[in-house]
């Protein structure tokens, strides 16, 4: 039986008992969204407003790496010019930061929480997502957000239901980085079934969390709601994966197992 108080339960229970490195684990992905590139940002926006009527920014990278203001006494072109040319470096740069570090750091993320179910493993287990079949690992975390992109084209509401379709795929690659995408999608969809709401619901649970930790400017979120959100992921996958096991809809070829490294 889907039991979400227990799965929460045990979920608390296993990331205190690893308390650093699970808070340490999760910091990082905080970290990314968090970078002085947005401040960059922000600085251009800043200086634009205040000399674009009397000249033109560079539209160069280099505004990536100074806070300094970069301009050229020439005709003026816009600050709406200025600011979608700056938003196309920051979007590339996010675009290259979430397919080649955060999309396999979340597969290695979810590799440290299944081990952490059994005992204790340190920060360093999430590289896995980049010592096993990295290339393969990133093909499917970018195929995953293309295909919950598309689906969210035929309106909100599909996308989400989607996108709970494809819950288990970053744990399915931590248990499995070699199974071939087209598998690994087929089975995500098939362990879901019957389950999205269950884990919709769970995931709703959380709201009063998520609202203190706005309260807290992210402190909170940092130091408990992050780890025990993500830990009761992996107990509703744990979950899962064994119902599917038991129906025949999964193999143990296909999902051998996660067993702490040495």
């Amino acid at each position: 039986m889907f039991d979400s108080f227990t799965f929460k339960a045990n979920a608390r229970t296993i990331f205190r008992r690893n308390y650093w490195p699970f808070v340490l684990v999760l910091l990082i992905p905080a970290l990314a969204a968090y970078t002085d590139f947005y401040p960059k940002i922000y600085n251009l926006y800043v200086q634009v407003s205040q000399y674009g009527s009397y000249s033109t920014i560079v539209t160069d990278p280099a505004f990536l790496v100074t806070e300094e203001p970069i301009f050229l006494v020439s005709e003026p072109k816009g600050l709406l010019f200025t600011l979608l040319t700056a938003f196309t470096f920051a979007g590339a740069f996010r675009l290259l930061l979430n397919l080649l570090v955060l999309s396999p750091y979340e597969v290695g993320t979810c590799r440290f929480l299944l081990e952490n179910q059994s005992a204790p493993v340190p920060f360093s287990r999430v590289g896995f997502g980049f010592t096993r079949n990295y290339g393969n690992v990133v093909l499917v975390q970018f195929l995953r957000s293309l295909y919950t992109v598309l689906w969210s084209l035929l309106f909100i509401i599909p996308g989400i239901v989607r996108s709970y379709g494809y819950f288990a795929v970053p744990f399915i690659m931590a248990e499995n980085p070699d199974m071939d995408q087209k598998d690994v999608f087929r089975l995500s969809l098939e362990m879901t079934r019957g389950f999205k709401m269950d884990i919709f619901v769970t995931h709703l649970s959380f709201i009063g969390w998520f609202l203190l930790s706005i309260l807290t400017l992210g402190i909170l979120d940092i130091f408990y709601v992050s780890p025990y959100f993500y830990a009761t992921n992996a107990e509703m996958y744990r979950y899962i994966r064994a119902n599917a096991l038991e129906q025949g809809i999964a193999t143990p070829d296909q999902l051998p197992g996660i067993y702490p490294e040495g």
